[in-house]
């Protein structure tokens, strides 16, 4: 595969061996204290994702305004690193939200009788962005980060009809495939994307009220 670097190479690239031995370790021993420190990847990552809306009720007074994009719900979603382990997680990408890559990150949002929110607008342009390196995070154990950067506004929801809705949050990783993770904008750097578990599928809601 075009860029694959082993967890030695990219230890050994990242500090160097004159590095490793100012630390205790030998270029031999390299690898093996990598991998201890990181999940294998048969292994189902231990995350929790948390939830949290910047209010529990809305007013639709207030969301049928002008300033629809700053009054409209937002919600941070958090996935925590709850094994002993750490673990390389990649945030939400150019085409995520609409499930044309992986990782698969997206909100649907459901009304008080189970019927899917229509959301505002009409389709987006063809093309994804490179996944890049600063698209790869390590999540250190019980640490916990953020996909989105901050909060996602739901501003393409129409939730400004008074009812009790509920926010459902997405997560997957779950293709082996590396081309289903790749944009064709740009240069793709899948470096450490061998590092990145594929079996993860993680989904949480959070409710809501608009009145």
């Amino acid at each position: 595969m075009a860029n694959l670097i082993t967890r030695r190479e990219f230890l050994l690239n990242s500090i160097g061996t004159m590095g490793l031995l100012a630390i205790g370790m030998s270029p031999s021993s390299s690898a093996s204290q990598l991998d201890k420190s990181q999940l294998a990847q048969d292994t189902i990552p231990n995350l929790e994702v948390i939830l949290s809306c910047d209010k529990e009720v809305y007013k639709a007074k207030d969301l049928k305004s002008w300033d629809y994009w700053e009054n409209c719900p937002r919600i941070d979603a958090n996935i925590y690193n709850r094994s002993n382990k750490s673990i390389w997680l990649v945030r939400v990408l150019d085409g995520s939200e609409v499930r044309w890559r992986f990782p698969y990150c997206y909100f649907e949002v459901f009304d008080s009788k189970g019927n899917k929110v229509n959301k505002f607008g009409g389709g987006r342009c063809g093309n994804m962005n490179a996944i890049r390196r600063s698209d790869y995070v390590l999540v250190q154990p019980n640490e916990g980060f953020n996909p989105y950067y901050g909060p996602f506004r739901l501003a393409d929801f129409d939730v400004i009809r008074p009812d009790r809705y509920k926010a459902l949050f997405t997560y997957s990783t779950s293709s082996a495939n590396d081309t289903d993770w790749l944009g064709d904008l740009g240069d793709n750097d899948t470096q450490l994307l061998h590092l990145v578990p594929r079996n993860i599928e993680l989904k949480k809601e959070v409710i809501f009220q608009v009145i």
